[in-house]
């Protein structure tokens, strides 16, 4: 069952980052080495180069938080 079967899908492109990272609070570990990371807890987390890339697009939606590596 569809939740909006009137509303059709702008075109886009799925993206599924291959990275993980393990955070806790303010701080990551664990870390593959990948630009593009998900948490075990399905967060998105970005290194600078990354988000700098992400940056050049609408990203007014997103709660950006700095890590440090613990």
């Amino acid at each position: 069952m569809e939740l909006y079967p009137d509303k059709e899908l702008p075109s886009f492109t799925r993206f599924i980052p291959l990275g993980k990272v393990e955070v806790e609070g303010e701080h990551f570990n664990n870390w593959s080495g990948h630009h593009f990371c998900l948490s075990s807890r399905g967060e998105l987390v970005v290194t600078k180069n990354a988000l700098d890339f992400l940056k050049k697009f609408s990203i007014k939606y997103c709660d950006i938080t700095k890590l440090t590596q613990s």
